[in-house]
């Protein structure tokens, strides 16, 4: 399921509002890591004995419980800004979240609120493309006139470390 993505953006009008949350819980830095290839271990002390210490490991179960801990408080406060800022309301907004596993999402999606007619699920006919499942959705979405022009977009993802984030504006 893994997959290449990517997406060009640019002004072609009045710059409307842009708003971005972000927030690193670097205390579940073993949660979801690679510890080979970085600085602490480079690359060139790889070696078949350390094979494992070079490979990703994620403890999903942890990691969906703590995405469903800390991801709603944030959600909220993002929605709050995002409405302050101009960007409408947040039932009109199509959101196109990182595409992780298919029941994750269909919880996260009941835990943030949102219909199941304006948070995009493709994992299940797709897998999970890592990073690149945002710049694809926002791409499918278009395509298929799940966006519109004028219309709020809301990107919202996890990643390894724990982070989370979420970035709207027009289309």
């Amino acid at each position: 399921g893994d997959g290449a993505a990517a997406a060009i953006v640019e002004n072609v009008g009045e710059v409307g509002p842009l708003v971005l949350a972000h927030e690193t819980f670097a205390q579940h830095l073993n949660l979801c890591c690679v510890d080979g290839g970085g600085h602490l271990l480079p690359f060139y002390e790889y070696d078949a004995s350390r094979k494992g210490e070079f490979l990703f490991a994620m403890d999903g179960k942890q990691v969906f419980r703590l995405a469903l801990q800390r991801l709603p408080p944030m959600v909220e406060r993002f929605v709050g800004e995002a409405t302050a800022a101009g960007l409408g309301d947040r039932d009109q907004w199509q959101v196109l979240p990182h595409q992780a596993s298919p029941k994750a999402l269909k919880l996260m999606r009941l835990a943030l609120g949102f219909s199941s007619e304006q948070f995009h699920c493709r994992v299940a006919q797709l897998g999970n493309m890592a990073a690149a499942s945002m710049p694809f959705m926002l791409d499918w979405a278009r395509r298929e006139g799940q966006v519109q022009s004028g219309g709020t977009v809301m990107l919202l993802g996890t990643s390894a470390g724990y982070s989370q984030a979420a970035m709207a504006f027009r289309l």
